[in-house]
C-alpha cells in the first residue's frame, strides 16, 4: 500500500467502525472493561505516520532523553510544534471532541478530556 504524507487531523485516517458496536467487546472483557482493535487506522495513514517517524539522533535533538536505566536513550517529544505532521495530525485527531464522542460511545464515560501537555505521552523513540 503506498504511503501518502497527505495527513488530516479528521476521523478520516481511522477505520470505519461502530463505536457501539464495540461498547459489549469493551464492557463485557475480563477483569476489567478494555479493548484491543486491530487497524484503528487507515492502512495509508499508519504508513505515513511510521514513515514520518525521525531517525534517532533527529528524534535527540527535537526532545528530552531519559536517563533512568529502565528508560535509558528514550527519547520523549511532546511539543506539538516540534512533531512530524502525520504525527501532529494524529494527536489533533485524538484530542478532538469529535473523537472523545467516539470513545465517550464505546466506553460509556462521559466528558473525556485531553491531556494538551502530553504528559508521559507524545512522541517515543528508542
Amino acid at each position: 500500500i503506498p504511503c501518502g504524507m497527505d495527513m488530516t487531523d479528521s476521523l478520516d485516517i481511522l477505520e470505519p467502525r461502530d463505536w457501539r458496536e464495540l461498547r459489549d467487546q469493551f464492557q463485557n472483557v475480563e477483569p476489567f472493561p478494555s479493548i484491543s482493535i486491530d487497524n484503528f487506522l487507515t492502512a495509508e495513514a499508519a504508513c505515513g505516520i511510521a514513515e514520518s517517524y525521525p531517525t534517532y539522533s533527529e528524534a535527540h535533538e527535537m526532545g528530552m532523553e531519559f536517563l533512568p536505566v529502565n528508560s535509558k536513550k528514550k527519547i520523549q517529544v511532546t511539543e506539538e510544534e516540534k512533531l512530524p505532521e502525520p504525527v501532529a495530525g494524529l494527536s489533533r485527531m485524538l484530542a478532538s471532541s469529535e473523537f472523545r464522542t467516539c470513545l465517550t460511545e464505546m466506553t460509556g464515560i462521559p466528558s473525556l478530556r485531553w491531556d494538551d501537555h502530553l504528559g508521559g505521552g507524545g512522541m517515543h523513540s528508542l
